[in-house]
């Protein structure tokens, strides 16, 4: 006899798969635009803006059609494979790469698996999906955990500070977890390009500094839980990988 690996979640709301409960979701510009079939009642059941959409103020209520026409249908892709699947098939990296690559690489490697993630994250904190952005933040959280430089966690490029910056809120968990990544790790290559970094993102880093004083792991002693949105820890963990 077969065994639960994890046990279901009692619910009242049911979620129905017949076609009418279809979404076209068409996403990104004219060179660069996909088209998807979601199930409404997934989406609306963990976003605001698709509830928003479709609670029958909004045209797309009538023609079941929204267009993202800002959004990359790729990250749009990897949204929802964490919506249906609970995974992010974003790792570029092997535990064996881990330890052959040597440090430049592995630090360009992780940096463009971080600017993925985040990149997920930034579409949904525009969805305003707390599980989401939550799953994506314990997937970051474990990356940065796995992949570290002497102990301390690897420093994320300025590409990455300036989507999360210009994407989040001012009191975004996302940003706490930057900072405190950024502030435990080898910041001299990150601070040398500083005129270029936003000015929010210094704030709040010099910020930090002061407060702990040369205090070290700040994820590993704040824990992931302390970069969640959620009021309860996500009741299972994100498969994060292939």
């Amino acid at each position: 006899m077969g065994t639960f690996t994890q046990i279901p979640k009692l619910t009242r709301h049911v979620h129905r798969f017949d076609p009418s409960t279809a979404l076209t979701i068409r996403v990104g510009g004219v060179a660069n635009s996909q088209t998807f079939l979601v199930n409404e009642s997934l989406l609306t059941a963990r976003s605001e803006y698709f509830r928003r959409a479709m609670n029958g103020k909004w045209l797309e209520y009538n023609t079941r059609e929204i267009d993202l026409v800002d959004d990359d249908p790729d990250i749009f892709a990897l949204y929802l494979n964490l919506v249906y699947k609970n995974e992010l098939p974003t790792a570029t990296l092997r535990d064996a790469d881990v330890e052959t690559l040597g440090c430049k690489e592995l630090v360009w490697e992780t940096n463009k698996e971080l600017m993925v993630l985040f990149e997920i994250y930034a579409i949904a904190e525009k969805f305003q999906d707390t599980s989401a952005k939550d799953g994506v933040v314990a997937a970051v959280f474990q990356l940065t955990q796995n992949v570290s430089w002497f102990g301390r966690p690897l420093v994320c490029g300025p590409r990455i500070i300036e989507l999360v910056y210009s994407s989040t809120p001012v009191d975004s968990p996302a940003r706490r977890l930057l900072v405190d990544m950024c502030c435990n790790s080898q910041m001299g290559p990150l601070l040398r390009k500083s005129p270029h970094l936003p000015k929010d993102f210094l704030s709040d880093l010099f910020m930090v500094m002061q407060r702990e004083l040369g205090g070290k792991n700040i994820m590993l002693r704040n824990g992931v839980a302390a970069y969640l949105e959620a009021n309860e820890e996500p009741s299972k963990e994100v498969t994060h990988g292939k």
